[in-house]
């Protein structure tokens, strides 16, 4: 698969178990991607250079800080920035969608992805839509 131009950002904070899964998921369509590891004490940082991943520790104050730190000072050179959690998973459906919104001539600056809950191997009957998607530059989380 060609890789889209979209970087991956993902915050961390002893994240070993979920990790792995997590890169295996997205580089194969990942321009980019990248770690802000809030100092974990487990193999975070060892799994991340493991698997070639761009990694930046810094200290944990919250998550707005954190994203903001992020996406504003990481070098990220791609037109698009997703955001993920180390759970989550993107779906083949979503690649294929992520291609076609980064190739296109559009004027949207974000896109909400409807994200689905799963607990005890299964769905839950609830969904939401989340700001994950934007335009390199065109994001800023509130403290």
């Amino acid at each position: 698969m060609q890789s889209l131009p979209i970087t991956v950002v993902m915050v961390t904070l002893n994240e070993e178990y979920h990790l792995p899964g997590a890169i295996d998921n997205v580089k194969p369509w990942a321009e980019e991607i990248f770690i802000v590891d809030s100092c974990s004490t487990d193999r975070t940082v060892d799994i991340s250079l493991e698997h070639e991943v761009k990694i930046v520790q810094r200290p944990f104050t919250n998550f707005g800080d954190q994203w903001n730190f992020a996406i504003e000072r990481l070098p990220i050179k791609t037109a698009w920035t997703i955001k993920l959690d180390p759970d989550e998973r993107v779906t083949a459906d979503l690649v294929e969608e992520m291609s076609r919104i980064v190739q296109s001539e559009n004027s949207c600056e974000g896109y909400w992805i409807p994200r689905r809950l799963w607990f005890a191997g299964g769905p839950l009957h609830f969904s939401s839509d989340v700001l994950r998607l934007w335009r390199t530059g065109k994001c800023h989380f509130r403290m």
